[in-house]
């Protein structure tokens, strides 16, 4: 939420390259400013667990491309962010 300083502008606009998606003006008269930017994937490192599946649940579920990743963050400004990555399962040793 943030009342902006220029007329046509919004948060991280200029410091982050976001692009705008939309905005809500509150009942305070504050706004919200829904916006999104494209960056390089970082480089997590490789995890290994031991799956469990449950209902009726299999390996077949679990195929690359059917699972994602949603993580949270927030920057040095203040602003909130969510990163949405998809989940490569490699199976065997």
């Amino acid at each position: 939420m943030a009342h902006p300083d220029v007329p046509g502008s919004w948060p991280g606009k200029k410091t982050m390259g976001t692009k705008l998606v939309g905005t809500l003006q509150l009942e305070n008269g504050e706004m919200v400013y829904v916006v999104y930017s494209m960056i390089e994937n970082p480089t997590f490192e490789n995890k290994s667990i031991n799956a469990n599946f449950f209902k009726g649940r299999s390996q077949a579920d679990i195929e690359d491309g059917k699972l994602r990743m949603l993580v949270f963050g927030s920057h040095h400004d203040g602003s909130k962010t969510l990163y949405d990555y998809p989940v490569y399962v490699k199976t065997g040793n």
